[in-house]
């Protein structure tokens, strides 16, 4: 958790520059755009996959941060959820529409669609530490949860490539 005066809509400005996605930091690589950085984006989901396949083996799947929808394409594909994603900036909820087919919603977790109804299961691979008041957050994001949900978090863990999993049956 990063503590910080920016206001949310300061921090979403953030996320609505392209170049953002073409950073390490936002699933590009060095000087590698996020489309160009596909393998590496599928090998990460993969990986909190097997993780969450071991609690949830398929289901309604919500990914909060989803940026271009990797993850939801390898839960599709891969797994056979029915994900759906939810991400800030539009040019990569246009992207994971329009180049993968995966359903994004651009907006927040306030903003889902109550169409969608609840989720079996949540993904959230490095966003609760952008998150300004992470509590209230999970509780929004808890309410959108089936009964026996999980939720899976990934977190950066040091600043090195370590990552740590939660995940919490709901």
């Amino acid at each position: 958790f990063i503590d910080h005066s920016l206001s949310v809509s300061d921090i979403n400005a953030f996320y609505e520059v392209s170049e953002y996605f073409s950073s390490e930091y936002a699933g590009g690589g060095m000087e590698v755009e996020y489309e160009a950085n596909r393998i590496d984006q599928e090998k990460k989901a993969v990986f909190a996959l097997q993780i969450m396949s071991r609690y949830k083996k398929s289901g309604s799947l919500l990914d909060i941060g989803c940026a271009g929808g990797y993850f939801l394409k390898c839960a599709q594909d891969m797994y056979g959820f029915d994900p759906k994603g939810v991400d800030v900036s539009r040019e990569m909820a246009e992207f994971g529409k329009n180049k993968l087919g995966v359903d994004i919603h651009c907006g927040t977790i306030e903003t889902v669609p109550k169409e969608w109804g609840s989720f079996d299961a949540v993904y959230m691979g490095d966003v609760l530490e952008h998150i300004p008041e992470p509590v209230p957050f999970i509780a929004l994001v808890r309410d959108r949860m089936n009964p026996e949900g999980i939720m899976c978090l990934e977190l950066p863990f040091t600043y090195k490539e370590a990552k740590a999993f939660l995940i919490r049956n709901m």
